[in-house]
């Protein structure tokens, strides 16, 4: 089966987008950075490459979920199957789920850093960061599930019509039970996290705001109202959810429904970028610099 001609035109057209985005802000985190931000580029620039990598791995990847049961399959039918190593197929999926994953984890780091910036304890805040970064492991060691093997998985999946019956050149693979006891709580820790710093942050600010200068304030205030609105991009996820929820309990069967999973993802790492370069005065400065120099031109 072909993927739907719409989603394709969807999927690569936010892939490359985003890809393009997440390089230009690379970009701008190398070459105009002013001092004051020096060292809160480099998580700026952790988050970035993270993304853009995401975004790219992603749109080679084309990936689709199918929920089956108590296990949940996965194909992967974008260019990266030309490489003709499963393997290496599976080493890119690797990167793009750490990508996802790790980008509410950035986002976490990111509100500690302002707020060590706004003088809060640093014991605390260290604390916070370690846990936001040592969740993952905790939660890998208690979430390993076998997969089944390609040709298993087209043996199962065939059943259910000319949908799932997939070319050879098409990677087919699955996880044998979802049923895994850590597998849905990484995010609570993550969430807690910036619920705790965010509240912080705040008070600290609204208690020192008479000995800010106007500059630092209105640097303070556009960083944090950007981290505010990238902490809202992961309830996109909740589409995504949905989509597997309603598959895995067999709702509604619809082939679209399963690229949602994935594509959700996509546009939060897309839409990402764009709020930093918005949000951080210098780089939305030499934007808007080129953009009126390209006018007068």
């Amino acid at each position: 089966m072909s993927d739907p001609l719409l989603i394709s035109i969807f999927h690569y057209a936010v892939s490359t987008v985003g890809t393009i985005a997440n390089l230009l802000v690379l970009g701008m985190i190398l070459t105009k950075t002013p001092r004051n931000l020096k060292c809160y580029s480099v998580l700026l620039f952790s988050q970035t490459l993270l993304q853009g990598s995401t975004c790219f791995t992603s749109g080679i990847l084309f990936s689709r979920l199918i929920p089956r049961d108590f296990s949940v399959f996965f194909t992967m039918s974008g260019p990266a199957k030309l490489l003709g190593s499963y393997k290496i197929v599976f080493d890119l999926v690797a990167i793009m789920l750490h990508g996802h994953a790790h980008y509410c984890i950035m986002l976490a780091v990111c509100f500690s850093f302002r707020n060590i910036i706004s003088m809060i304890s640093l014991q605390t805040e260290f604390f916070m960061i370690q846990l936001s970064l040592k969740r993952p492991k905790l939660q890998y060691f208690y979430s390993q599930t076998p997969l089944f093997d390609p040709s298993s998985a087209r043996e199962l999946l065939a059943p259910g019509g000319p949908s799932y019956i997939f070319s050879d050149d098409v990677i087919v693979t699955g996880i044998v039970s979802v049923l895994e006891p850590g597998a849905g709580i990484g995010i609570i820790w993550v969430c807690a996290v910036i619920q705790f710093v965010g509240r912080l942050m705040y008070r600290t600010l609204a208690a020192n705001i008479g000995h800010m200068s106007d500059k630092t304030r209105s640097v303070h205030k556009e960083i944090i109202r950007g981290l505010i609105f990238q902490a809202c991009l992961p309830a996109l996820y909740s589409f995504a959810v949905s989509a597997y929820v309603i598959g895995q309990l067999n709702i509604l069967s619809l082939v679209a429904l399963e690229y949602i999973p994935y594509m959700s993802g996509e546009i939060i790492v897309m839409t990402s970028p764009f709020l930093t370069l918005y949000f951080v005065h210098p780089y939305r400065r030499s934007i808007s610099r080129v953009v009126s120099n390209k006018e007068t031109t």
